[in-house]
């Protein structure tokens, strides 16, 4: 109840952030051009294509394609250790051996490459472990008074959704960037601290 008011306006504010990304970024208008008309279902359409692309050849551009396509060569009739453990991260340098080994042109997402390079295990290990996160996170943010760990708390959160995001449909830049996950990292390391004292 308490949080009610600030959910009211981070959907206001997405609403306002979509309107205005159709309008101003011309891939998702049909104008093709800034401050073109807002359509919903050619955002739908044009999201869609980016995720589920595949090219003539058979190669995989869409980042959920490319998943598939990475899932089928791996977990798809091959061998128990290949399907826990991956082919290892070296698979993944090379363009080349991409568009060999797994069929795949460009698109890479962090659940792509965890499962190529780590596996089912590790795959799973770096889902739980942020699911980890954000339910901790929950359960101290439900308790706590202070506006200042509130704040770090509501962070969270949104770095745990974000990271999902990223994880599932967009890039590895969570895990080889540095930056986001140090920053993230920190933060917990701040609120988890507070929490374990508050107890």
């Amino acid at each position: 109840i308490k949080m009610f008011p600030t959910f009211v306006i981070i959907i206001t504010l997405m609403g306002t952030v979509l309107y205005l990304g159709g309008r101003l970024n011309p891939v998702f208008n049909p104008e093709e051009e800034r401050w073109g008309s807002f359509d919903l279902s050619y955002m739908v359409s044009q999201i869609s294509s980016t995720q589920m692309g595949t090219l003539s050849s058979g190669e995989s551009i869409g980042r959920l394609s490319t998943f598939k396509a990475a899932f089928d060569r791996i977990i798809i009739n091959t061998d128990l250790k290949r399907i826990l453990l991956g082919d290892g991260p070296d698979r993944l340098y090379m363009e080349d051996n991409q568009q060999a080994r797994y069929g795949i042109r460009y698109g890479i997402s962090g659940s792509t490459f965890y499962l190529i390079s780590s596996g089912l295990l590790g795959t799973l290990s770096f889902f739980f472990l942020f699911f980890f996160f954000g339910v901790r996170t929950y359960k101290y943010i439900i308790h706590v008074q202070d506006p200042f760990y509130v704040a770090i708390a509501f962070g969270m959160i949104l770095s745990v959704v974000v990271f999902f995001f990223d994880f599932f449909f967009y890039s590895t830049v969570f895990f080889t960037g540095y930056i986001p996950s140090l920053l993230f990292f920190y933060l917990a390391a701040i609120l988890f601290k507070q929490d374990f004292q508050s107890e």
